[in-house]
């Protein structure tokens, strides 16, 4: 004799129905987000504007696709186990946001220097106009550190409502400053695209830490002030000397590169030391 049992509604299955929806509606709209550019490039500029951007994208991408899921990976089940403790929450974020910027700042800082060299050794001499546009496009590397693993604190809060509108909202800005940018051609999407992270949705993302953990905007800074000093002096140092010496010969930027990341590290070094040598050993253990 075969049984039924009647699913009883609950605001249990009522409240893990809602956050399953929005989650899958918060990944539909990401993975729209990140392929709206290149919908609108194909569009207005054709098949070689899109090639060339496309090519400068992959690379700047690359480092965060690697580093990012093994973030997450940890950050989640983390994150959740302390979800109702704030300050816990406050804590790890940070330290974790920490170690990402000094993984990741050092790789973008070499991507934004020596932009036409690594163009010139991975790609070939055809593709030199994507130089230009992955040394603009670097800034989003940086931009995209600062805001991980923003995802994985959402999940663990039970707010996936909050990432679907965020990520409503993105869509919508990258979608209208990559169209206006596309006027300009494929530097003006890629000056778009990093115009619209920095200066609209990367702000946007401290309302969410406020909403989600009651972090203010000034404990963020004093986490990641170091760093962002650390990597704000080789990239003005370097400024500086190529507004001086504004000529200079193929392979010169993998120099300045060499030099602007060795600042870096001398600065990281004398500033956040504990920091370094944590990460040191959390890789070495891996």
């Amino acid at each position: 004799m075969v049984i039924f049992h009647r699913p009883v509604w609950s605001a249990e299955l009522a409240a893990g129905l809602r956050f399953g929806a929005f989650q899958t509606g918060e990944r539909l709209l990401n993975f729209a987000g990140w392929n709206v550019d290149k919908a609108i490039i194909g569009r207005m500029l054709g098949e070689g504007g899109l090639g060339i951007y496309s090519v400068a994208y992959q690379l700047v991408l690359r480092p965060f696709s690697i580093l990012n899921p093994i973030f997450t990976r940890v950050a989640l089940p983390v994150f959740a186990s302390v979800q109702d403790d704030d300050q816990r929450l406050q804590r790890g974020y940070l330290q974790m946001l920490r170690t990402i910027a000094l993984l990741s700042f050092p790789v973008y800082l070499v991507i934004m220097v020596a932009a036409d060299s690594l163009i010139l050794f991975l790609l070939g001499s055809q593709w030199n106009e994507a130089g230009s546009v992955l040394q603009v496009l670097s800034i989003l590397g940086f931009v995209f550190s600062l805001g991980n693993p923003i995802g994985s604190l959402l999940l663990a809060k039970g707010r996936a409502d909050l990432g679907f509108y965020y990520n409503v909202i993105a869509l919508l800005v990258y979608a209208i400053a990559i169209y206006i940018g596309s006027g300009y051609g494929v530097i003006g999407v890629a000056i778009g695209f990093v115009a619209a992270a920095a200066c609209l949705l990367f702000p946007l993302e401290f309302l969410l830490r406020w909403m989600l953990i009651r972090m203010s905007v000034s404990e963020y800074l004093r986490a990641l002030g170091p760093l962002l000093a650390a990597i704000l002096v080789p990239i003005t140092l370097v400024s500086i000397y190529r507004s001086f010496m504004p000529g200079f010969s193929r392979g010169s930027d993998l120099i300045e590169a060499f030099i602007a990341l060795s600042v870096f590290l001398a600065v990281v070094w004398l500033t956040e030391r504990g920091l370094v040598r944590r990460t040191v050993q959390l890789l070495y253990s891996r």
